[in-house]
């Protein structure tokens, strides 16, 4: 890097930069060996601190479906499942894990 030639015949790195048009954090970066983003969410909380497995709040939610004419959508079961059931769930989380498992009843506008 023409940078590098700069700063080793010892000229400052601030000047050498501001002349080059280049950013202190591109500069300076270094990459991780980790993946961007958020990681995935393995499990939740209930009301006390306890630990749920997501595979728990995906039986509740089946079951809470499994009753004769209930046709929730996602956002009553997120306000069943905190009001409720005590879980401390989002319902973005609510909507992806029904998604995800097939409990999601919409329709769509359908094409003749």
């Amino acid at each position: 890097m023409v940078n590098d030639e700069f700063v080793e015949k010892g000229y400052p790195v601030s000047k050498v930069l501001v002349l080059d048009g280049l950013p202190k954090s591109s500069y300076y970066y270094q990459a991780k060996d980790t993946k961007p983003g958020k990681r995935e969410v393995k499990y939740i909380l209930d009301k006390e601190g306890n630990i749920i497995a997501l595979s728990e709040v995906v039986k509740a939610i089946e079951k809470l479906l499994s009753h004769e004419f209930v046709d929730y959508g996602y956002y009553k079961v997120y306000i069943h499942l905190t009001r409720k059931m005590g879980y401390k769930i989002g319902s973005s989380k609510v909507y992806k894990l029904m998604k995800n498992n097939g409990c999601l009843s919409f329709k769509g506008l359908q094409e003749n």
